[in-house]
């Protein structure tokens, strides 16, 4: 995995944090790069790649909206 970020985020370096997490759908593994922190999700499943292009566009539509946070004191 590391050498495939490093590819596709055109890192130097790449290092597992050792956060990693698990559903029962899917596993997750966080990296620190020189670009910045990463979050990698994955499954194998038929359907995954529909399931992440489904939250891909769930989470690009919340960005959109410039949700601020609105802590009250």
């Amino acid at each position: 995995m590391e050498e495939l970020l490093r590819r596709e985020l055109g890192c130097g370096s790449v290092k597992a944090t050792g956060h990693s997490g698990g559903g029962c759908i899917s596993q997750g593994q966080s990296y620190d790069t020189d670009r910045g922190r990463v979050f990698v999700k994955v499954n194998a499943q038929p359907e995954a790649r529909r399931m992440f292009e489904g939250e891909m566009a769930s989470l690009t539509a919340i960005l959109e909206t410039a949700t601020r946070n609105m802590s009250w004191q």
